[in-house]
């Protein structure tokens, strides 16, 4: 019966239930709801008679009501399963990333961005779970692009090879090159502070420098020392950056950096040599030797760094927000960008232990200022 009732929904023209005779045998039955409803609506409204006794005026009423009801429900039906089968449908951009509090602030900075635009697309994210590595949760459905936060949401994308775009953002140092994707179109923004800024601080908390030095290890890290180095260059700076060979050679190229006379020392993000232990090392004999040191996280700072610069969850969510647009409208953006918007701290303890006496116009250009004595 209900197979008739949606075949004829599909004719054009007044809905009338029509049913075969073996259909009306079988349903005839008193369980069946439906026409246990037409039975009680013949016997509220029975049909008019004409002159002979005939039926005028087609069905029923009743017949016409329950009918009504009927194609009302497949037609609510339909729409039903056509809205499961859009939810089901592919996303305009999937993101994957880690649940860790920062990447959630980049993935609110994402979503602020998309509102800004006005860009009206569609957003489905993916945390990934703590599993063996290429393990997954559930199919993945398609998307229009790909978005990665983090290094391991990066690390996935680039397993998967998909052919879809790809904006990664809070990785350091990327695996693989966007130029080796194999026509694959990508755009990241890298975990690390745009030169520009850095060197625009120094000149601002130290004025007379002319002379910063720096220890890396990291191959990765080299691309992003030699940027500090052209910036420095253009605004007439020097960066002593010197390549440690191994981990227990750190201690000697320190001194080796050392006796170079730089005005400060640069803690470059590369935790392949600056650890915990490197870093406190380091803070201690540059303030023997009455050298400032230059912080790449809000924590170097508190730990005794004159000042330094952080990165800015949010700001890095909208501009990865940017660059999934412009991919998506077919624009080519920069393959790589730095983190637009970061944060500067300064620690006031450390400036009065050095001697250093910094003017109101610097500390309130500041996001944060470290001081034991200000309330």
């Amino acid at each position: 019966m209900i197979r008739a009732c949606v075949l004829r929904c599909q004719q054009p023209g007044p809905f009338v239930l029509s049913l075969s005779k073996h259909e009306r045998a079988v349903s005839s039955a008193p369980s069946a709801p439906f026409d246990y409803a037409q039975d009680r609506l013949r016997q509220a409204h029975p049909p008019k008679l004409g002159i002979k006794g005939e039926r005028r005026g087609g069905p029923c009423r009743g017949t016409k009501v329950v009918n009504s009801v009927w194609f009302r429900l497949c037609r609510s039906a339909f729409l039903v399963s056509a809205l499961l089968a859009r939810c089901a449908s592919a996303e305009d951009v999937r993101i994957v990333t880690r649940d860790h509090p920062r990447y959630r602030e980049v993935l609110q900075g994402v979503r602020d961005g998309m509102r800004e635009a006005s860009s009206g697309l569609a957003l489905s994210t993916e945390f990934l779970k703590e599993k063996p590595e290429g393990a997954r949760e559930h199919a993945a459905a398609p998307a229009r692009l790909m978005l990665a936060i983090g290094s391991e949401a990066y690390s996935l994308a680039l397993r998967e090879q998909s052919p879809l775009p790809l904006v990664f953002s809070m990785v350091l140092q990327p695996a693989v090159p966007a130029a080796e994707q194999g026509g694959r179109r990508v755009a990241g923004v890298l975990a690390l502070p745009e030169p520009h800024l850095l060197w625009s601080t120094l000149r601002l908390v130290q004025p007379k420098a002319e002379r910063v030095g720096t220890l890396f290890l990291s191959p990765g890290i080299r691309d992003y020392v030699a940027a500090l180095q052209r910036e420095a260059q253009s605004q007439a700076l020097e960066l002593v950056a010197l390549e440690v060979k191994d981990k227990a050679d750190f201690s000697a190229s320190l001194e080796n950096l050392l006796t170079r006379q730089p005005q400060a020392l640069l803690l470059l993000p590369d935790f392949g040599l600056w650890n915990e232990a490197a870093v406190r090392h380091t803070l201690l004999r540059a303030f023997r030797a009455g050298i400032p040191c230059i912080g790449f996280s809000q924590g170097q700072v508190k730990a005794g760094a004159l000042w330094g610069l952080g990165l800015s969850p949010r700001n890095i969510g909208r501009q990865s927000a940017r660059l999934a647009l412009d991919l998506l409208e077919g624009k080519t953006p920069p393959p790589l960008t730095y983190a637009e918007g970061s944060e500067r701290y300064l620690n006031l303890v450390t400036s009065r232990a050095l001697g250093l006496s910094l003017p109101k116009a610097v500390l309130d250009s500041m996001d944060a200022v470290l001081d034991d004595e200000r309330p």
